[in-house]
């Protein structure tokens, strides 16, 4: 029987042919691919409500510590974030998220972010010790338990690791309008929710606690929050999905303008004065060390 590590090297020579180093830089690619043209769009997604930054930072002994945010896209936990921080380390696979972030950054003031391109599980426990490691959105995109005991292994005695999931229009559409917006979206991508590099990855993340505890995190918490209602316009409505990977713009080539106009009709035909309201649902999990 061939041992890993030989099948690890025949493996890697193999994906050499195909301009890829190994299996990692597969993930890497993945990963910055599924959001390619999207940071732009970032800024028409709601921004996190105080309720969950104050979840994730109750329990922290020390709020003057570092923070360390993996799969930080643009900034959106971490800028937050940083205001409770000395130090925020922000890692993104995707060098334009992070040009986006450094933008959003200097508007409102979190000037003590420092921004590393690189993917999370690339990371080691070189990078120090921290009092607090999130991941806003992010998780699932990774091998999540491995990303787990990363975090535990570089926490500071006390330190917290905070887990956030917002619900999207393809999760959540009460609304007519919303309904109306999946259907379109189905109707240029089709029926399964999916990305440039496949199917949307399937986690579950009521299992995310368990986990936590399984690793030696204690307090562990999850909950459940409505975000405050929001008014949105069609044309913002058109551009956050752009912001999202089952409807990045690479999805729709050519078509991403016939898209978006049409999107932008038929919501004016639900409501001719461009008003939309809806109210989001979240996930934040914490745990500390």
């Amino acid at each position: 029987m061939l041992s890993e590590s030989i099948i690890r090297t025949t493996l890697d020579q193999c994906l050499g042919f195909f301009g890829y180093d190994s299996m990692q830089q597969i993930t890497n690619r993945t990963q910055m691919d599924v959001f390619k043209g999207s940071s732009k769009y970032y800024k028409y997604r709601p921004q996190y409500p105080k309720e969950v930054i104050d979840l994730i930072v109750a329990n922290l002994p020390d709020k003057k510590g570092d923070l360390l945010d993996i799969g930080a896209g643009p900034g959106t936990l971490a800028i937050p974030l940083s205001h409770y921080f000395n130090r925020v380390v922000a890692v993104e696979p995707s060098r334009e998220m992070i040009d986006e972030g450094k933008i959003l950054a200097t508007e409102r003031k979190a000037e003590n972010i420092d921004w590393l391109c690189a993917n999370g599980e690339d990371l080691s426990d070189t990078i120090g010790e921290f009092q607090a490691v999130t991941f806003g959105n992010s998780l699932h995109w990774m091998d999540y338990k491995r990303m787990l005991e990363f975090a535990y292994t570089i926490l500071a005695p006390g330190g917290c690791v905070g887990i956030t999931g917002v619900s999207t229009i393809w999760q959540n559409t009460p609304e007519v309008w919303q309904q109306k917006t999946i259907e379109i979206i189905k109707k240029y991508l089709g029926e399964e929710r999916r990305t440039s590099s496949g199917s949307f990855p399937s986690v579950k993340t009521k299992d995310y606690p368990k986990i936590l505890e399984e690793i030696g995190f204690e307090n562990v918490r999850y909950e459940h929050l409505k975000f405050p209602k929001i008014k949105v316009a069609s044309s913002e409505i058109a551009q956050e999905q752009h912001s999202y990977s089952y409807a990045a713009p690479e999805l729709f080539g050519n078509n991403l303008k016939n898209f978006d106009d049409e999107l932008k009709e038929e919501l004016l035909k639900i409501n001719p004065n461009d008003e939309f309201f809806e109210e989001r649902t979240g996930t934040v999990i914490t745990g500390q060390k």
